[in-house]
Parts: structure tokens; sequence; C-alpha cells
């Protein structure tokens, strides 16, 4: 049975980088309500933080790390002369690593690019929220998406993980496509399904998912390899694989 005394939630964005356009999106194709303010928002329309915020059941803080405790300090002392104040009115921040004692982390474990996304994407992202008094669902109550919760001091390490998997891999695949066109004359399409293929095997069982000469142990094609890599920036990236995936023996050592 419906709870007719339950009212949807009002959103409140801070920024308008990435983040926080897909947040408006995904809330917008909800049907929830959403304000929204920036500082380039105020130079154009001439409205304070507390002045556009101040009626939000949720502030979500999607700005630079560096800035959010004191961006929250001084809305904090801001709205304090509103009457008309949500007593209620939660503050939390989307950052993967920030630990503060201002307000909570809750982190979409998704990257975010130019391109919008579909709703059904946007539900299946998952939150990793920080042990804290307020939980996802007072916060978002509606929302379907996954949710899990890490204690603040793995927080560095959770997205620690997050860069490694999905920053890192991405600059790896820079790597592949741009040498390609520009040394080898190949275009980039070319590689595509050899990404798509490494990514559904990923996704099928992530444990079986590596092949090529590492599981093989193929010594003799990676010291090719890295050798052709000689003067590369990528050479130094390519050896500590080797070091720290394929044991280093007395009777083999890692050129």
């Amino acid at each position: 049975m419906k709870n007719l005394d339950f009212v949807q939630p009002t959103y409140g964005l801070v920024g308008d980088g990435r983040l926080a356009t897909h947040f408006k999106e995904y809330f917008t194709r909800l049907g929830l309500q959403v304000v929204q303010w920036s500082r380039r928002i105020e130079q154009q329309e001439g409205h304070k933080p507390h002045e556009v915020l101040s009626r939000a059941d949720a502030i979500l803080v999607l700005i630079q790390d560096a800035a959010i405790e004191p961006w929250v300090v001084r809305y904090l002392e801001q709205r304090q002369s509103i009457s008309s104040l949500n007593p209620n009115q939660k503050i939390i921040h989307c950052s993967g690593s920030l630990e503060s004692p201002l307000l909570p982390g809750f982190h979409p474990l998704m990257s975010f690019g130019k391109e919008l996304y579909s709703l059904e994407m946007y539900e299946r992202v998952s939150f990793v929220c920080e042990e804290s008094a307020i939980q996802f669902k007072d916060v978002f109550p509606t929302l379907k998406n996954p949710h899990y919760t890490i204690a603040g001091r793995e927080k560095a390490f959770y997205h620690a993980l997050c860069v490694l998997g999905g920053n890192f891999t991405v600059l790896l695949w820079q790597k592949l496509f741009s040498d390609l066109e520009k040394r080898l004359g190949i275009p980039a399409a070319a590689a595509l399904p050899y990404l798509e293929r490494v990514t559904a095997n990923v996704h099928a069982d992530y444990k079986t998912a590596l092949t090529g000469p590492i599981p093989r142990k193929d010594y003799v094609t990676l010291d090719r390899d890295l050798s052709a890599l000689r003067g590369d920036q990528y050479e130094a990236i390519f050896r500590v694989f080797m070091e720290t995936f394929l044991p280093v023996t007395n009777e083999r050592t890692v050129l």
C-alpha cells in the first residue's frame, strides 16, 4: 500500500561539471525536483547558494575535493539567516576518496563521460557509502541503485582501486590506439573488437580473463616486447607489470 503522505524529495546540486550533469539527468528522468547552484550560475543569475538551495531536502556537493569542505563551511554560515530552511536538510558529497567530519560521502562507482546515459544505466550504478549516521535511503528513498557501506578509513584504498581499474586502463588503451595510428598507420577502430572482447571476458569471469604471454609465462615474447619499448615512457610500466605478475628467480630475472 502506498504511503499517501510521502513527498518526493527535492535535490540541490552544487556544481555544473560532468557528475552534476549526469545526476541532474538521472533525477530529471525520474521526475524528481532538482535545483542547482554553481559559481557560473551565480555569475549569470546572481543567486547565492543559500537562496537556491534552501528548499532542497538533500544537497549533493559535486565539486573538486579540495573545495568541498570550504564550500560547506560557507554554506552553513550563510543558511543560518534563513527562517524557511528545511531543518532536516542533509548534505553529502560524492567524492570517492575524501573522508570529512563535516559530511558523509556516497560515491557512484561509475565513469561519467560527455554523453548522457540511459535511465537503465543510471539505475545500475552502485553507490559506495562510508559509515555514517546518514544512510543511503535517508538521502535517496526512491532510488533503485545498489549500495554498499565501507569504513571511512578504507575510502582512499577503495578509490585507488577505482583509479587502477578505470583510469589507468584508459591510459593503456589510449597508448594502443594512438601508436597504432601515428606509428603504424593502423586506424584505432581496428582495435575496437579487441577492446570489446577483453571487456566481455572480464565481464564473464574476471578471474580467468587474462590472456597473452603473462599467464603463459612466455618470457621470450615478453623480453622481445620489452626491448621494443626501450626509450618509450611506457617501458617502465611494462617492466613493472612483468616484475609484479611473473616470478623472478635466480634462474630467471627480468631484463
